[in-house]
């Protein structure tokens, strides 16, 4: 029911916070880049329910309430990517962290993993809003950057 990249990304953040090498933030940008099936840019058409939503969670057959239909628009990483995709999200606990939330008609830079059903869902830190060429919050980074700077920063990490 939980997923392969928040668990992916859970146990690696264990195994960095022992040997003292995590962020402060979290995973750092190296592990999200690895545990990621598609890094890239997608725009946000539109978001609905899933037929989960509403129910409690012992009884939902997902984790994830809401899901939202998206064109990709770039590819970092990734093979064989569809140009649509539906991305599952929203675990439903609004105040729990991480809750990953889309808009509609909205870009975004993001990390998302494989899901079984042949769906997607946005790794632990792995979603980041782009307002014009720019994103806030990317990591080690107090200021807005450009997409442009985030690309070479996960071109970096990619192997070769």
């Amino acid at each position: 029911m939980h997923k392969t990249c928040v668990s992916g990304i859970a146990i690696v953040g264990l195994i960095l916070a022992l040997s003292g090498q995590a962020s402060t933030s979290g995973m750092t940008l190296a592990e999200r880049v690895r545990v990621a099936d598609f890094i890239g840019v997608v725009h946000i058409h539109s978001v609905h329910p899933s037929r989960d939503a509403g129910k409690p969670e012992e009884q939902r057959q997902d984790w994830f309430v809401q899901t939202a239909d998206a064109v990709v628009t770039e590819t970092i990483k990734g093979v064989n990517m569809p140009s649509h995709i539906t991305i599952q999200f929203d675990h439903g606990h609004a105040q729990a962290s991480p809750n990953v939330l889309y808009d509609a008609d909205a870009d975004y830079l993001v990390f998302l993993a494989f899901e079984f059903d042949g769906g997607y869902s946005t790794c632990v830190q792995g979603q980041y809003a782009i307002h014009g060429a720019t994103m806030r919050d990317w990591p080690g980074s107090a200021d807005p950057i450009t997409l442009e700077a985030a690309r070479n920063s996960i071109a970096k990490l990619l192997p070769r």
